[in-house]
């Protein structure tokens, strides 16, 4: 085994290449080190990947119980395994363009063709799913219920609210730079936020119309419909009073999601103005 050490934690994405570059194998796997999985799970998925020549990769499924049990890892790991497994349909599996860099693997010679992580992400955040991106329409990777591995979660408010600030305003200039779509997944959770968003603005206006207090109960309602499966799902594993905190908590973190928007926003404008003055000193030059 070959171990390589950087001198100074530079993020993921760099962390990531450098491995790449000083292996040789034909399969990449990525772990993260806070994951462990069973034994042979890492053999499973290198046999899926070696009985369908077509596959490109073979990802993992975070389990909903956390490595580190409290209320706010399971919420968030709840969140995430009802949004992953709303993918699968009745077999349980699907291929999807996602490499699950969390406990995943991917050939090396697409990894090669798809082209190294972008080293621009110096902090844990969206550097997989801009990779991935670029595996839309070609390659696919799959995911199955009984491939899963066991996470270390966010375990406290301060760091859910800065993950989901951090990944909302990285993700929204990807949006503004490439002109995608809000990704599958998050769509659902999108919807719900923007419905928790509008009841609170509703809400503040219900101060000075009361009619919209009951537009605001109507967004609000609204937002607990489209993410039923995760309140049931909040229920069924954690009982009434888990779901109700849950809740309470999802709506809160709107707050975080919103300012992550805006922040998000105000960089790609700021950087875009820089770059006009940068264009325009280059040719009064």
């Amino acid at each position: 085994m070959k171990v390589v050490s950087l001198k100074e934690n530079r993020g993921p994405a760099i962390g990531r290449n450098v491995g790449v570059s000083q292996s040789e194998g034909e399969v990449l796997i990525f772990l993260d080190s806070d994951v462990t999985f069973a034994p042979d799970l890492l053999q499973r998925m290198i046999n899926r990947l070696a009985k369908n020549p077509e596959l490109s990769g073979v990802g993992t499924l975070s389990s909903s119980i956390p490595l580190n049990p409290c209320f706010f890892s399971r919420y968030f790991a709840l969140q995430e395994y009802v949004m992953m497994d709303g993918l699968f349909g009745e077999m349980g599996e699907a291929t999807v363009p996602y490499i699950c860099t969390r406990c995943g693997c991917i050939r090396r010679c697409a990894f090669d063709q798809i082209g190294k992580f972008n080293e621009a992400y110096q902090k844990l955040s969206i550097e997989d799913y801009e990779f991935s991106l670029r595996m839309e329409g070609r390659y696919g990777v799959l995911y199955d219920r009984i491939l899963v591995n066991r996470h270390h979660f966010p375990d406290t408010t301060w760091k859910i609210f800065r993950r989901y600030h951090r990944n909302t305003g990285e993700m929204i200039q990807l949006i503004c730079r490439t002109g995608i779509k809000t990704p599958a997944p998050f769509e659902n959770d999108a919807a719900g936020r923007l419905c928790v968003g509008f009841s609170g603005v509703f809400f503040f206006a219900g101060f000075i119309d009361p009619i919209s207090f009951l537009v605001s109960g109507a967004a609000f309602l609204m937002a607990a419909v489209m993410r039923r499966r995760v309140l049931h799902r909040f229920y069924t594993d954690q009982g009434w009073v888990f779901m109700l905190k849950g809740w309470l908590l999802y709506t809160v973190s709107t707050i975080p999601v919103a300012a992550g928007l805006v922040s998000g926003v105000l960089s790609l404008i700021w950087r875009r103005i820089g770059a006009g003055f940068q264009g325009r000193n280059d040719q009064e030059s």
